[in-house]
Order: structure tokens, then sequence, then C-alpha cells
């Protein structure tokens, strides 16, 4: 059986009753016009046509007049997703340039560690690429929403399923300072701490050694031994005033010691240093709780 020569009678071919209807010269040019956005949405990716075709017959949605249905797909995004189930070198950079990054941001965003980010993106990427007898699942984006949408709910998912397999009831003091949360900081500070995770935890720890005795032990009866700010003002007999000032003075201190070894020991630029420092600002209680248990005495 010979292929069909043009585009359009391969679509019409693959739609069966619905083609009835429509003009090939219609969706001839409702076909180059798709490509052309293709190529311009994923500069670098040179569309397999005949695939590209097939997949939007296949996809179509079943209500409507075939050009309309067609004009509902995500057409760019459907042309991605068929060229990594295909495996090509291009469309998968693209995967990674593109749609990675928004589904690492929303599991940071989700309070996830960093590690646990990072495996089940490669969850993920086994998932969607390496197949068994078939394709691998990035094959069953039918292109009716947004890939990039689509990719961050598998994300999703796939991480949830990760931590169920892996939970253990692991004591707070025993958890990585690495691993901290990200409860209040934008998603993208959770990779630019994920990228530094070793230089944040070792600066860190050095601004927290660096303070003086009092300010550690301000901390230390403020957040691990839950004492108000009325009851350490009672054991240092001053105001209460007192003590929030120089709560607000360790604080200080923590964080501009923290920004300046960051400053010497990594070439950083201006805003990724203060990205850095905005991650901190958001988890300092629970950074300092983690430094003051791990180096607690052991009984």
């Amino acid at each position: 059986m010979s292929r069909p020569e043009r585009l359009s009678d391969l679509f019409l071919e693959r739609i069966g009753e619905r083609a009835a209807d429509v003009a090939p010269a219609e969706i001839d040019a409702a076909l180059e016009k798709l490509l052309r956005a293709v190529r311009a949405a994923w500069p670098g990716l040179e569309p397999l046509e005949a695939g590209f075709v097939e997949a939007l017959a296949v996809r179509l949605p079943p209500d409507g007049p075939p050009l309309e249905a067609l004009g509902r797909l995500c057409a760019e995004d459907l042309c991605l997703a068929t060229a990594c189930a295909r495996g090509e070198p291009a469309a998968l950079a693209l995967f990674e340039r593109q749609l990675v990054p928004d589904a690492r941001a929303a599991l940071l965003a989700r309070r996830l560690s960093p590690e646990t980010v990072e495996d089940a993106l490669q969850a993920l990427r086994q998932k969607l690429f390496v197949g068994g007898a078939g394709p691998g699942k990035i094959a069953d984006y039918s292109g009716r929403g947004p890939l990039a949408t689509w990719v961050r709910m598998a994300a999703i998912r796939t991480a949830l399923n990760l931590v169920r397999e892996t939970r253990r009831d692991v004591p707070i003091e025993q958890a990585p300072l690495a691993a901290l949360a990200m409860p209040a900081a934008p998603p993208e500070l959770g990779f630019v701490k994920a990228r530094y995770r070793g230089d944040f935890k070792a600066c860190f720890e050095a601004a927290f050694a660096a303070l003086e005795p009092r300010g550690r032990t301000l901390l230390k009866l403020q957040l691990i031994d839950g004492l108000t700010t009325t009851k350490i003002a009672r054991i240092y007999r001053v105001d209460a005033s007192t003590v929030r000032r120089w709560l607000i003075e360790a604080r200080r201190a923590l964080l501009e010691g923290t920004r300046s070894a960051l400053a010497q020991r990594l070439n950083l630029d201006a805003g990724e240093l203060d990205s850095l420092v905005a991650a901190l600002v958001t988890q300092l209680d629970e950074s300092v709780r983690r430094i003051l248990a791990e180096h607690a005495p052991r009984s």
C-alpha cells in the first residue's frame, strides 16, 4: 500500500469518516501553518512531518469539525512530545532546557528536599523516555493542554510516589541541614540553594560558630528550649525589649556572616548571592535548630 503523497492526504486518511466534508486544500494550509509554528516554537527541532501529522490525526478531539478540532490541539507541544518519544537528541535537549526547570520548581515549592527532587526528576525521565516493549509514557501526551502542565503534574505524581516508597520516621535532629524545606521562598531559590548546598551548609555553620556566645545562647533558649522573650528576660534580668533587640542582632549577624562567607567562597553575582541569603531568611529558625541538635551532647 503506497503512502499518501500530501500531508493532507495522510491526515484525512487517518481521521476516516470525519474527512468527508473537509477540503484537502484547507487541511494543507492548516498543517503548513502548524509546521511553521512548530519551527518557531522549537528552534533546532526539525519535525518529522509525516509523524507529526499522524500524531495530530490520532489525537484529534472527537467533537466538532476537523479543522476546528485541530485548532484546539497544542500542536507545537505535541510535536515536541512525539519527537521525544522517538528519542531525538534535539527534542530531548529542548525538553531538559524548557520543561525540566519548571517541573523542578514545582517540586521545590512543595517543600521537598533538593535530593528528593532530583531523584523524582530522574525517575520521571525513566518513565517518560524509557519504555518496555513500546515507547515511554511521553507518548501518552494527548495534546489537549500545555505540555509543561502535563510534565509538571507527572513530576508531582512521581515525587509523591517516591516519598511514599521511601518514607521513614527520621528524627528531625538527624535530618541533614542541606535538605531544609523551602516554605516561603520562591521556588527558583530552591534550585539556587540545591546548586550550592554544600557551600551553603559550610558557610552557615561557620557564621553560626562565629556568633558571640550570648547570641548562640539566646537562639538556643528561644528555638530549642522554647522560652519566650519574657522568660529569657528574667534569666538575664533585663527588659523583654532588650532580649528582642539582642535576638534581632544575633539573626542579623548570622545572615551577614553567611553572606560574607559565601561571597568569599563562591564567584557569584549579586543576584545569586542575594537568592542564597533570601533562601536562608525563610528558614533561619529551622536551620539553627538543626545545627544545635547536631552539636548537642549525646547522653
